[in-house]
């Protein structure tokens, strides 16, 4: 059990992404830079939804919104996992992009 834990978050076979912009400091650099302030903006957006509605009473669909405010907040847990996935391996990036998948369909439904 604990060695499929362990398997679970090895890097095994993936490579991060600063191997494909060849480790050059000032494109790693922009990439976690960009990435993080993305990453900041969306959780403003989310964060800016979640007072609007906790301060209005009179808002329809307050699901929906609380939704929503999920799904943004995903996109900069995304992002925010990009800045990390720069410099290690994919697999934590893969599973926040799971999560925001499932905001999104729960936000379809």
């Amino acid at each position: 059990m604990l060695e499929q834990f362990q398997a679970l978050f090895s890097t095994g076979p993936f490579v991060p992404h600063g191997h494909c912009y060849l480790w050059q400091r000032g494109l790693v650099g922009l990439h976690a830079l960009s990435d993080g302030f993305i990453g900041l903006a969306y959780f403003a957006i989310a964060a800016a939804l979640i007072y609007f509605v906790q301060r209005r009473k009179d808002v329809p669909f307050r699901q929906l919104f609380w939704l929503f405010a999920a799904f943004i907040a995903a996109c900069g847990v995304t992002h925010t996992g990009r800045v990390d996935a720069v410099v290690s391996d994919l697999l934590v990036v893969g599973v926040v992009e799971g999560v925001n998948g499932t905001a999104v369909y729960l936000h379809g439904l």
